[in-house]
């Protein structure tokens, strides 16, 4: 069972196992890199299962908002049931990729906030390019891709493309944003 942060408990998915050689995430070296004063973030929480971060992250700040300090991230090991653009669901099989959202409280007009998913992607593209060495571009609205690993031009998608991450944003009822990065 796990416990996450807005109070609900879940049992572990057992249809998918998990990925034995990949260790679960050091929550608490994160949070000593991470989070004030050491990092830029207000808190950090890494859970082990979420139906969808970008759903548990913008119910924990509604029932508890001084709880969750901007900028606030919750990851997540596994996630069930994410939810993409347009609806699209988002599911991983445990440890198999890099789930979390990220909130964030700003100044700018609301008007404004229709860019971010872009935005991310952009910031996701420059991290994958600086700290990788990946060759990623962003997919107009809100995908990442990377050259397709296997060699095939033809790829999963045109130009020998693969997504390797799919960015979400949400504004909350305070005008408070949640952004997600899925990550493959």
């Amino acid at each position: 069972m796990v416990t996450l942060p807005d109070g609900e408990t879940r049992s572990d998915d057992a249809r998918v196992p998990h990925d034995a050689t990949r260790p679960a995430l050091r929550a608490e070296f994160l949070r000593e890199l991470l989070v004030a004063p050491a990092g830029p973030l207000g808190r950090l929480e890494v859970v082990e299962e979420s139906a969808s971060t970008n759903g548990e992250l913008a119910r924990a700040v509604a029932q508890d908002p001084p709880a969750w300090p901007a900028p606030a991230l919750l990851v997540a090991e596994h996630q069930g049931a994410g939810r993409g653009r347009l609806g699209r669901t988002w599911t991983t099989p445990p440890r198999a990729a890099l789930l979390g959202s990220l909130l964030l409280r700003s100044d700018v007009p609301a008007e404004t906030l229709s860019w971010l998913p872009l935005l991310a992607g952009l910031a996701t593209v420059r991290a994958l390019r600086a700290t990788a060495s990946v060759d990623a571009v962003v997919k107009w609205p809100n995908d990442v891709l990377v050259p397709d690993a296997s060699g095939d031009p033809s790829g999963p998608l045109h130009g020998g493309l693969r997504k390797v991450a799919g960015i979400l944003a949400e504004v909350l009822p305070d005008g408070a944003v949640v952004v997600a990065s899925g990550s493959t």
